[in-house]
């Protein structure tokens, strides 16, 4: 990744937004992005040393320590679970630190806290999903969704996200589709059946498919027409690899 000050960070927004085409391949899509940029920067760097950078660095390395960070997070299996305590208590107040901490760095360390998994992170982005930034509120309803459903599923989560059903903002609406079937509550059901009327096409695709993993066959009529590649081919900004993966998605739902 380019280090220099002039570089700017990839667009949290338009990321979440083309992952959660294909919402069951989110850990997979995940991995793959941070894959390359990971052999060759997270052999020498601990989490460690990226928390430092994020604390003293520029603006610059700031939202690219918090990106590295994530991305160390999501590939690395072998963290303690001691030390993703601790790194989960030191993220919390730089995440919550508006005035010091930019929107790209609170993103990126949202997906940290998410890939860390603990229960204290959650109040935390509990509160960021009313944050003014978009993108801050669309990484931590991510963050929640990777979670274990145990772990995320307190202090009235389920109750928010299907209140985001609703949001004016698309992306907001598609990304609580898709957690709503990640936190496996089925009490979400009948919100979930609601936003299959949703008029944006992929909000009522992530529905039926949480529909589905939860074992409610609400949604049933949206997967049909999910299948249909003449239906798919009216979307012209998906790709084949896209609309091969919504199949492969359906046909597991």
């Amino acid at each position: 990744m380019n280090t220099d000050s002039s570089s700017k960070p990839p667009s949290a927004l338009n990321t979440v937004y083309r992952l959660f085409l294909i919402p069951l391949m989110i850990v997979v899509v995940s991995v793959g992005l941070f894959y390359w940029f990971g052999r060759m920067t997270f052999e020498t760097k601990s989490p460690e040393d990226f928390l430092y950078e994020i604390k003293t660095g520029g603006d610059s390395r700031k939202w690219q320590a918090a990106y590295s960070l994530a991305g160390l997070l999501i590939t690395e299996k072998n963290i303690s679970e001691e030390n993703k305590k601790e790194y989960t208590k030191e993220i919390i107040p730089i995440f919550e630190n508006q005035t010091r901490y930019n929107v790209q760095v609170r993103s990126y360390l949202a997906l940290a806290l998410g890939y860390l998994g603990q229960k204290e992170a959650v109040p935390a982005l509990r509160a960021a999903l009313d944050d003014s930034h978009e993108d801050v509120a669309l990484y931590s309803l991510w963050a929640l969704a990777v979670m274990k459903p145990e772990i995320a599923n307190q202090e009235g989560i389920n109750q928010k996200l299907c209140s985001f059903l609703e949001d004016a903002r698309p992306p907001i609406r598609k990304m609580a589709a898709f957690a709503l079937g990640a936190l496996k509550d089925p009490s979400a059901a009948r919100a979930l059946q609601a936003a299959l009327k949703d008029p944006v096409a992929d909000v009522s695709w992530n529905a039926a498919l949480s529909l589905a993993s939860l074992g409610d066959a609400s949604g049933a009529a949206v997967l049909e027409r999910m299948l249909d590649r003449k239906y798919l081919d009216t979307f012209p900004a998906l790709t084949e690899r896209e609309k091969e993966g919504i199949l492969l998605n359906v046909i597991r739902a």
